[in-house]
């Protein structure tokens, strides 16, 4: 996953994301991940995030305020890597 550092200068309830041609991938602060998908929040939603997560700008604040609708959520497994290290380190997961 990328890593995402939000250039606002405030901090971010995201930590990482990743795409592909019809979806983008979240990680949160808090471990979850979520998957939106062109089929299950449509395709304006799945773009207008990709921009965001590419400018490194509101991506947090643009899913909050939207609620779209995501594919899939998980969670760290904690016996894996822990969350607490996981945010020691900043060390974003690929799914």
């Amino acid at each position: 996953m990328i890593p995402y550092t939000s250039k606002s200068g405030k901090p971010s309830g995201v930590i990482a994301y990743d795409y592909d041609t019809t979806s983008i991938t979240v990680q949160f602060t808090n471990g979850e991940i979520y998957i939106y998908t062109y089929s299950s929040c449509g395709v304006n939603h799945v773009n207008e995030m990709k921009i965001l997560a590419k400018n490194q700008l509101g991506l947090s604040t643009y899913i909050v305020k939207n609620q779209p609708t995501y594919r899939s959520k998980a969670w760290l497994d904690q016996n894996i890597f822990p969350r607490a290290l996981m945010h020691l380190c900043n060390y974003p997961i690929k799914l």
